[in-house]
């Protein structure tokens, strides 16, 4: 009887051991992004109202990768590391706008697009990791 309540025991623990380890993992990895990003910014934007305009702009911008968990926050955007494990672009839509966010070595790569009732816009982010 002890010996089978050792063995359940010793099968517990490592379990929770193992959780405990990649949770950590993703921390680091999160930890590893997290920072500030030297961006150039292409937008775009657009009305059909009233005779309607589009127009163009490019300007440069540093973001900062936040750490929250095991998650990292872009300008508002939230996700998971899990998603972004090994270069993985990640692309969701949030309340209608789409997202998209990618990590490549010290480089991080965002995209916003949103739009309605005749109007809307996009940017692109590029930027490299400030050191």
């Amino acid at each position: 009887m002890i010996m089978r309540i050792t063995k359940n025991f010793q099968i517990s623990i490592l379990s929770i051991l193992s959780i405990l380890f990649l949770t950590s993992c993703d921390k680091i990895h999160v930890k590893k992004l997290a920072g500030k990003y030297n961006c150039y910014v292409k937008g775009h934007y657009y009305n059909i109202i009233n005779g309607g305009y589009s127009y163009d702009t490019t300007y440069t911008e540093t973001v900062e990768v936040k750490q929250e968990g095991v998650f990292v926050n872009v300008k508002g955007f939230k996700v998971h590391i899990d998603s972004l494990w090994k270069g993985k672009k990640y692309s969701a839509s949030v309340s209608g706008d789409q997202r998209s966010l990618q990590f490549v070595n010290d480089h991080l790569y965002y995209y916003a697009w949103g739009g309605g009732l005749g109007g809307g816009g996009s940017q692109t982010y590029e930027g490299k990791k400030i050191k």
